[in-house]
């Protein structure tokens, strides 16, 4: 049974969509205006260069909140799934329960938490942030987005990567850019949009839809959105 998201006032709307990086649903209820800013203000990051060698012994990741972690020394993002990314040598889905992902990455800040956004890292760096939403009591992540260098994608991409690279591994976006309205309600040009927000490159993979934002040509943000949580909600 779908839950109805609210629209909320015409100004904070507009904010909200250009922020917005749920991409395909076209607005944002005012529940999600934070998680959109987090988003599209937000997702992809990876720190070091995926290993050539070393070989994933636990391959029990999939999409029911399972953390699959490499009994190797190195994981090999070359042979994970397009929702799952490594991150201090273990291999994290971004399809997970939200009780998995946040022990993955190492524990929510409380002091930049509340019941729908969860933030991680310290004070002066945001690693990551999911925006959760409740479904008949229980928390589901809608959004994951990946501030830091330390997470390396499926395809080798991470936050730093260039925009040639990532078009190199995901090809052309097979998703456009949700709509953003100015100030005056006015619908951004896509000049306007990239100046504001960066430039969007957006990925429908299946049940798992990635947003990388680039400024100056560069990755600067990866969001990993989970298809089947989102769509549990009617969004308005």
């Amino acid at each position: 049974m779908k839950t109805k998201i609210t629209s909320m006032t015409t100004a904070t709307l507009l904010i909200s969509l250009m922020m917005t990086t749920l991409a395909g649903c076209g607005a944002v209820s005012s529940n999600a205006s934070e998680t959109g800013a987090s988003t599209l203000d937000s997702i992809n990051s990876d720190n070091e260069a995926p290993a050539e060698t070393g070989e994933v012994e636990d391959e029990t990741s999939d999409t029911d909140g399972a953390i699959t972690i490499s009994k190797s020394s190195e994981a090999v993002s070359g042979d994970l799934e397009d929702y799952q990314f490594t991150y201090n040598g273990n291999v994290i889905s971004a399809m997970d329960e939200l009780e998995a992902l946040d022990k993955a990455l190492g524990g929510r800040d409380p002091k930049h938490s509340d019941g729908e956004f969860y933030a991680y890292g310290d004070d002066k760096k945001r690693d990551f942030s999911i925006y959760v939403l409740k479904d008949n009591g229980k928390d589901l992540p809608i959004t994951l987005t990946i501030e830091t260098d330390a997470v390396i994608t499926s395809r080798d991409i991470k936050v730093g990567s260039s925009k040639d690279e990532v078009l190199a591994a995901y090809g052309d976006p097979n998703v456009e850019p949700p709509k953003a309205y100015g100030p005056d309600g006015k619908e951004l040009t896509g000049d306007a949009y990239i100046e504001m927000f960066g430039e969007n490159l957006i990925y429908k993979l299946g049940d798992c839809q990635i947003t990388f934002v680039l400024e100056s040509g560069n990755v600067t943000k990866i969001t990993y959105q989970n298809n089947i949580n989102h769509d549990k909600f009617s969004w308005s």
